[in-house]
């Protein structure tokens, strides 16, 4: 009887494609969500970035009425178009840099936290004529596959949010 099917199944060759595919598909799969991840991330950080260049190009030439908090957040999210429910998702920090010292704020940004409710205390100062200012804007998203490659990876404000900061100098006209 050992003899018989080990004659019979030696001989066979079904399945041995379906060996192959169950031992690869789930490293291509994790590298198909992995590089997608990665190609949304960097779109995100890339309009945030625009944005924030937007928003620091508008603080310079409306230096005389400094718009508040809510209008700045408001540009980031008409132009970084990226952010889903942009008004909670990001925060906005402006503050002069002391030009003696030259102290650049080294801190980690507190950013919102949309599930938790908790809103930071944002540090918003408009700052006098030739001063040295600057503005960190944050937001949080959600990553695509938050279970595997990059999206398990990310360093995260709160269980299902990971946080990008973009910053930028200038000097009020």
């Amino acid at each position: 009887m050992i003899r018989f099917l080990k004659s019979r199944f030696a001989r066979e060759e079904d399945g041995n494609a379906s060996v192959e595919f169950v031992t690869l598909f789930p490293l291509v799969i994790l590298l198909f969500c992995t590089a997608f991840e990665t190609s949304v991330y960097a779109v995100r950080q890339v309009r945030l970035d625009g944005a924030t260049t937007d928003v620091v190009r508008h603080l310079r030439l409306a230096s005389n009425t400094p718009p508040s908090r809510a209008t700045i957040a408001s540009l980031v999210c008409e132009r970084a178009a990226v952010i889903a429910d942009c008004e909670n998702a990001v925060t906005v920090e402006l503050k002069p840099i002391d030009t003696q010292t030259w102290n650049l704020s080294p801190t980690a940004m507190d950013c919102s936290d949309r599930d938790g409710g908790f809103v930071p205390a944002e540090e918003y100062t408009a700052g006098d004529n030739n001063q040295l200012m600057m503005v960190r804007i944050c937001a949080v998203f959600k990553p695509l596959f938050p279970t595997v490659g990059l999206g398990a990876q990310l360093k995260r404000v709160n269980q299902t949010d990971y946080a990008m900061v973009s910053a930028s100098a200038f000097v009020n006209e």
